[in-house]
């Protein structure tokens, strides 16, 4: 009886290992899928980058964690230029970041 148990306890203990390995594979495709999608920064988008940096750190902070936020916002930038290359798609995002909290700027000082 003893036996039988250990080899079903086995047998559940490797499903479990060999999902979960599925699951890690599944993630690690998807990252190199997003990696390779990276293109690289051109003179042009460094300046362009810059620019957006400066722009988010220009905004005010009105809560205490929006520093934070605006730095982590910053340091995506940064290292996109640090590193020569860019995901259109994240490149995106902060832009359109920027021009949501340019207009609740404005909304805010009507």
């Amino acid at each position: 009886m003893n036996k039988n148990l250990y080899e079903q306890a086995k047998t559940n203990v490797l499903k479990e290992r060999d999902l979960e390995l599925k699951e890690d594979i599944k993630k690690e495709q998807e990252r190199l899928i997003y990696e390779s999608k990276k293109v690289k920064v051109t003179n042009e988008l460094a300046r362009e980058i810059v620019a957006l940096e400066k722009k988010i750190w220009s905004f005010p902070c009105r809560r205490m964690w929006e520093d934070r936020y605006l730095g982590r916002k910053c340091a995506q930038l940064r290292d996109m230029i640090e590193t020569g290359m860019y995901h259109p798609k994240e490149l995106e995002e902060l832009k359109q970041f920027a021009i949501e909290r340019k207009e609740s700027e404005k909304k805010r000082k009507k």
